[in-house]
């Protein structure tokens, strides 16, 4: 049995992994690389002082030097610079900020961190606009990529790793151990970035996913290795490009970049480089953000065996080292977490904190459905709701399967064959909105449940996602196949690209529907909206 088995290898998960090798652990991880963008495109900045507010960052006198002591032990261990110092030039993007710094800068604590721009390259840098604004020392930025290709390839050499997707439902938590695809391990650390908002031991806690667009740009300007920030940054690197970003949307949860975020960075160089620039690539991340800004780590409170250690957000680099030496020593040295950051704080806010909409979802349709009913899946994705409306329907029922993509078919058909369950399921490989010319017509009007997962494939092509023309055609031929008492059920996802524009006109259809006829409930996260997933079920009473 391993000590540990990580679920995802982004910064959290490679740096948690490599202090568990460093204290004699055993351990696997589980990574996609192809899953999320967010830590091989972070700009990696070191910065103690940060955001409009120009607020001291939590804890930076501890976690700064800690990690700069990492990352040089890193760079000696790999023989490559991890690490780049610059001088920082903090400019003021309005009067509010130059005003609030009057007061900020009388603060004894920031003393240690500010300086005055002469000390830096910035009045010799060709930039329009002001330059009225302060110096921070101990600044700079982690060379990401190859932080992770040095760590990911010693991980790779030292311990079972899976470069794949893994879904919830294939882990299993006991009370002794945790279990995924045949390994077992005594604790389960769940780094997966901003889908820990689809994880049901964690969707209840208060993620604030939001992507960033990060640029990488070329320019005959000098910036003599003077990082500028003035509401977004400027980071001269060491391949001599530079970093521009980041823009923030809490609406748009994918790694594209979106036109509108890509403007917002071109207006800001235009008015500072004006045409001294050229794209040299433009990257989009979606950053495990809270609500709080503080990272969520620690065991859950229902199991000793899950561990999440996640929420870092833009602060990564500069949190993670701390923390996760700091988890290592708690979790096999009883030392205490950093209240702050521990899971334990959210304990008597989120007392639901398993709520999980599929669950949900499942749990309104099994009121309904008996042995010997036939039932649809309108949305097969990777086959989970097939199965148990497999199970559900017993020897003698009948289910019938959709999903206009091959993978998700070939997915379904391979969980049902595992579970000795595909004689009772009937597959259509083309859109929902052709339910009624698939399920023959004998059967229409005798339909006792049909179910929706809406949004795109877990762990296929994100840009192939459910329409919301489509969906609500595919809701009304739903009803016409109902019998009398038959239930609808959807999730619906707001982060992903047009998933919250989809939910609402799936919400006005509802509101829509003949109450004499149906009876319909919306079911929100009870502690937390937003991007967690809802549910809406349909019944129909006559």
């Amino acid at each position: 049995m391993k000590d540990a088995i990580i679920f995802g290898g982004g910064m959290a998960g490679c740096m948690l992994a490599d202090k568990l090798l460093a204290y004699g652990k055993e351990i696997a991880i589980v990574d996609n690389p192809a899953r999320s963008r967010c830590s091989r495109v972070a700009a990696g900045l070191i910065n103690p002082i940060a955001g409009s507010r120009l607020n001291l960052a939590w804890m930076a006198e501890t976690f700064i030097p800690f990690a700069e002591s990492y990352y040089r032990e890193v760079e000696e261990r790999y023989d490559q610079k991890i690490f780049h110092e610059r001088d920082l030039a903090r400019l003021f993007a309005n009067d509010a900020e130059r005003e609030n710094w009057e007061q900020k800068k009388q603060d004894v604590k920031y003393r240690q961190w500010i300086d005055t721009l002469e000390n830096t390259g910035i009045g010799s840098i060709p930039i329009s606009g002001g330059k009225e604004g302060f110096a921070v020392r101990k600044a700079g930025y982690v060379d990401t990529p190859t932080l992770l290709s040095c760590l990911r390839s010693n991980l790779e050499k030292n311990t079972e790793f899976f470069e794949e997707d893994f879904e919830y439902d294939d882990i299993s938590i006991t009370e002794n151990h945790v279990e995924w695809s045949g390994l077992k391990a005594k604790i389960a650390f769940f780094c997966e970035g901003h889908f820990a908002t689809q994880n049901p031991w964690f969707s209840g806690y208060p993620f604030k996913p939001a992507k960033g667009i990060i640029g990488r740009i070329t320019t005959d300007i000098d910036f003599s290795n003077t990082i500028i920030i003035k509401r977004y940054f400027l980071i001269p690197r060491h391949d001599a490009t530079l970093y521009v970003g980041a823009t923030y949307n809490w609406n748009d949860i994918v790694d594209q970049p979106d036109e509108e975020g890509i403007a917002e960075l071109e207006n800001f160089l235009r008015q500072h480089l004006g045409s001294k620039w050229n794209w040299d690539a433009i990257d989009a991340g979606v950053r495990p953000a809270t609500a709080g800004g503080k990272p969520i780590i620690g065991k859950h409170s229902q199991s000793e065996r899950v561990v999440a250690f996640n929420g870092f957000g833009s602060k990564g680099c500069m949190q993670i080292p701390y923390l996760a030496d700091l988890l290592v020593k708690h979790i096999w040295s009883d030392h205490d977490l950093l209240r702050d950051a521990s899971l334990s704080r959210f304990a008597s806010k989120s007392p639901e904190s398993r709520w999980r909409a599929v669950e949900v979802a499942r749990e309104r349709v099994l009121q309904v459905v008996k042995e010997g009913d036939i039932v649809c899946d309108a949305t097969c994705g990777n086959g989970h709701d097939t199965v148990w409306l497999a199970k559900a329907v017993g020897k003698g029922g009948k289910v019938y399967a959709i999903d206009i993509q091959t993978d998700a078919i070939e997915a379904t058909r391979a969980r049902l064959e595992k579970e000795n369950l595909n004689h009772r399921v009937t597959f259509l490989g083309r859109g929902h909105e052709n339910l009624t010319s698939f399920i023959p017509i004998k059967d229409q009007g005798n339909v006792a449940a049909i179910v929706f997962n809406l949004g795109y494939l877990p762990g296929g092509d994100k840009s192939i996602f459910t329409q919301k023309k489509t969906t609500l055609a595919a809701l009304e031929a739903s009803l016409l196949t109902l019998k009398e008492g038959g239930i609808l059920s959807l999730v619906l996802y707001y982060g992903h690209k047009g998933g919250s524009e989809e939910a609402k006109e799936v919400e006005r259809w509802r509101h829509s529907l003949d109450r004499d006829r149906f009876k319909t409930e919306h079911i929100k996260n009870p502690v937390r909206e937003g991007t967690s997933p809802s549910v809406i079920t349909i019944k129909r009473v006559i």
